[in-house]
């Protein structure tokens, strides 16, 4: 049932994602750039920067897609704004202001956060969490629901074999 599971938070209490935000934590931004490299050679570049990384790949209509992850901290040091940290931090690398150009986004800046990346319990009280129940990947890159299905992959031998012998005892949950 989810990231905010109430069947684990009632089974397992201190479970749940954090109630306040700090200079550590995470926010995600994408924007769009026109393509001035002809598609990077079909290739995803990664580029570090203080307080955060970026991913640039070309996307289709003869553009680049800009994501990234910034902490908190990185982003209100650069007056808050994603075009701010984006100038004053990301075009210090010189590949990436070369990749670009110096053009402009050709998309609002889009973000989501604060980003939590937390492990739960897996299984408490004969119940098995899988997916975002048992832990989260917020929904930037798509892996919530990848991992959701591969954990349900790796759990069916053992929820075949709690069902054969009559459900989870203590052992079955290490």
């Amino acid at each position: 049932d989810g990231r905010r599971s109430m069947l684990q938070r009632a089974l397992y209490p201190g479970i749940g994602d954090p109630l306040t935000t700090s200079g550590k934590s995470w926010f995600g931004f994408q924007a769009h750039f026109p393509d001035p490299t002809g598609g990077l050679r079909r290739r995803i570049e990664l580029y570090v920067f203080e307080g955060g990384y970026a991913g640039l790949g070309p996307i289709e209509g003869g553009r680049l897609d800009l994501a990234l992850l910034a902490r908190v901290d990185a982003l209100a040091a650069t007056a808050k704004t994603p075009q701010r940290l984006f100038e004053q931090r990301m075009l210090r690398n010189p590949l990436l202001a070369a990749r670009l150009q110096g053009e402009q986004a050709c998309s609002p800046w889009r973000s989501i956060g604060p980003l939590r990346f937390n492990v739960r319990k897996a299984a408490s009280h004969g119940a098995m969490f899988l997916g975002d129940a048992a832990g989260t990947i917020d929904p930037f890159s798509g892996e919530g629901i990848s991992n959701a299905l591969r954990g349900a992959e790796l759990a069916l031998p053992f929820v075949l074999e709690a069902v054969a012998s009559g459900g989870l005892d203590a052992a079955g949950l290490i």
